[in-house]
């Protein structure tokens, strides 16, 4: 039997020779993503220098401030070698479009082999906001030794702090501690510090590093019959419907209690006996030296307003620190020393307990001692002015009534604004401030109801402008004596329908309004604005209303 063998030569040169093919493509493969991870990491490191770049020149203009010249708009450029690339750095400035300040926007371009106006993408573009004062004025603001740039009311804080996370243990506190059983709190001095404390929890409320001593503004807070609190009548409220609902709050540095003078869950009456008019709740509010501010009643269920004065003050009496009736949430505490001729330009902020020079403890709304600062919660319906917060204030019989009653310090109940000094150039308009702003209401909406008038809380509104589609009103909300950046209140409509719902559809310049608007006041006639900024100035209300056959 033969046997056959078959030898097969050359596939083994084959087979390295496709190896080396194939192990050549992945080299080139590899090669080729390294060149370009190595050029996106060059791209990387030239925007990160780039960004740098841009950050420097926008700190090279915060650094600037009067009397150096102010930076203006540089299209041409300026040229860099830097490390990773040729760059060239332009900016734009112009104003920020906010009234009443020296505030300018600033754009800074920094690019290379783009040109900062084009589509392309080897640029870096930043912007912020420059504020055009110097560091001096920002200084003597902050002490209240000047009137702030108008517009941006200078600080209310005092000496006290307010605290957050801090508690004592009160059994180590005993010494020379007070307890103030009536609204639940108790001052001590502590390690050189004066402390206002919950006295139930040990909570720390206020802090005074120097040691000095509170000052108080008290009074109380009357609810007429009829009033709604959490849809409940006057003589239903009880004191912890008013801690949920009703709140007495001061300007920072301050901080308020409100209690039962009587020690009772259920708020006394006033008069004490016969037809009831009124139920109350007192609050206390306490600060440090120079504080000045505002202190307010804030709602959490809308609805009812508020009235401040004494209402046998004639309405004709519009000084600005009149005790005429006020419809307002707010009053305004603040004191000032003058130079002889008592102009305002000469004027400095000083605040609570500083009349004489120096610190003096100050308590105002003790009985028998100053003016009361009570504020009255009640109904009023239709188109509300001031004069329906005398009608209401002037309801008691009795002879002692809490808005009027004579054998006080000065006599009545005080008005929208408090003097802590005795030179007060208000009128002057030396604390004035006035934000105009617009609102639009779509007639698409407003042509289901009849809307004859427009009120807004501190401010006025001119007759409408009416187009094919809307309404438009100009408005004005007077900041006198505010302390703050926001405005809060009702804006009401007299008309033949209701108010389902409020959305916005634009408000400048953020883009929002801070705090949505709610449904508020009696018949959903009311949208309630929380907190407003003062730059706001124009803004679209969608309303969704309900017709009625009934007018207002």
């Amino acid at each position: 039997m033969k046997s056959f063998f078959f030898i097969q030569r050359g596939f083994a040169l084959l087979d390295a020779l496709i190896a080396m093919v194939i192990i050549a493509t992945g080299v080139l493969g590899i090669a080729k993503l390294n060149s370009i991870l190595l050029a996106g990491t060059g791209i990387a490191k030239t925007r990160a220098e780039a960004t740098q770049l841009a950050e420097g020149k926008i700190e090279e203009f915060r650094g600037l401030q009067p009397p150096a010249a102010k930076p203006v708009t540089n299209t041409t450029g300026e040229f860099i070698s830097g490390v990773n690339a040729q760059f060239t750095i332009t900016w734009i400035v112009e104003s920020a479009g906010v009234t009443n300040t020296n505030l300018d926007k600033v754009y800074v371009c920094v690019s290379w082999g783009d040109a900062c106006g084009g589509t392309g993408e080897k640029k870096v573009e930043l912007s912020s906001l420059l504020a055009w004062t110097d560091l001096a004025t920002f200084a003597a603001i902050g002490s209240g030794q000047v009137l702030p740039m108008e517009g941006i009311p200078g600080t209310p804080t005092g000496s006290a702090q307010e605290v957050s996370d801090s508690s004592y243990a009160l059994d180590s506190m005993t010494a020379g501690m007070v307890d103030n059983l009536i609204d639940g709190t108790s001052i001590a001095h502590y390690d050189g510090n004066t402390v206002l404390i919950e006295t139930s929890t040990g909570k720390v409320l206020l802090l005074i590093h120097d040691g000095s001593s509170f000052s108080t503004i008290s009074g109380n807070v009357y609810i007429s019959w009829g009033s709604g609190v959490n849809n409940r009548k006057g003589s239903d409220i009880s004191l912890s419907d008013i801690n949920s609902y009703v709140h007495v709050l001061g300007s920072t540095g301050s901080a308020c209690r409100q209690y039962n003078p009587g020690g009772l869950t259920s708020l006394p009456t006033f008069p004490a006996s016969g037809d009831i008019e009124y139920t109350y709740f007192s609050y206390t509010c306490y600060m440090g030296a120079n504080w000045w501010g505002n202190i307010a009643i804030v709602r959490l269920d809308g609805g009812d307003r508020v009235c401040i004065g004494d209402p046998i003050i004639s309405q004709a009496d519009t000084d600005p620190t009149s005790r005429r009736p006020f419809l307002s949430s707010i009053r305004y505490y603040r004191g000032y020393k003058c130079g002889t001729d008592n102009d305002p330009a000469t004027c400095q902020s000083v605040g609570i307990g500083m009349s004489s020079g120096s610190y003096i403890q100050a308590h105002y709304g003790k009985p028998l001692t100053a003016l009361q600062h009570h504020f009255l919660l009640t109904t009023i319906g239709g188109n509300p002015t001031h004069a329906d917060c005398a009608v209401m204030q002037s309801r008691p019989t009795a002879d002692a009534n809490p808005f009027t009653n004579m054998i006080f310090h000065q006599g009545g109940n005080t008005g929208q604004l408090f003097c802590l000094t005795a030179t007060c150039p208000i009128a002057s308009g030396f604390v004035e401030y006035k934000t105009s702003f617009v609102m639009i209401v779509p007639v698409s909406q407003a042509a289901l109801v009849e809307i004859t008038s427009v009120v807004v809380d501190g401010g006025s509104c001119a007759a409408p402008t009416i187009t094919d589609s809307q309404l438009i009103y100009h408005c004005t909300i007077d900041w006198k004596g505010w302390a703050g950046y926001f405005w809060s209140g009702n804006v009401t409509f007299t008309m033949s329908g209701s108010i389902e719902g409020v959305e916005l559809d634009t408000a400048q310049p953020s883009g929002s309004i801070v705090g949505a608007p709610v449904i508020g006041c009696e018949g959903n006639k009311c949208i309630q604005f929380s907190s407003v900024p003062k730059e706001v100035t124009s803004f679209s209300v969608s309303l969704a209303m309900t017709p009625s056959a009934a007018t207002f």
